[in-house]
């Protein structure tokens, strides 16, 4: 492999151990059965966290009842119970 090669593929490695990082601590600190309040529009609304992927949630509204995907960075304010 050429030298480009070489580098591209240390900077994807590091890309994807750097991913792996982030979902392990979003999941620690966001575990299933968390508490999380995030902005929809100018309305804020409360979830519990049911599931997780790298960078979304899988939420159930507390109002609606409905699951539902949410990005990690649109998350306000979050409560876990010890």
């Amino acid at each position: 492999m050429s030298d480009a090669q070489d580098q591209l593929r240390e900077e994807i490695d590091r890309f994807q151990d750097a991913r792996r990082r982030f979902h392990r601590r979003v999941a620690e600190i966001l575990p299933v059965g968390a508490s999380i309040w995030y902005r929809h529009g100018r309305h804020l609304i409360g979830a519990e966290v049911v599931g997780h992927t790298v960078d979304e949630l899988r939420v159930e509204g507390f109002a609606s009842g409905k699951v539902y995907w949410i990005k990690v960075s649109r998350v306000e304010s979050c409560e876990v119970d010890p």
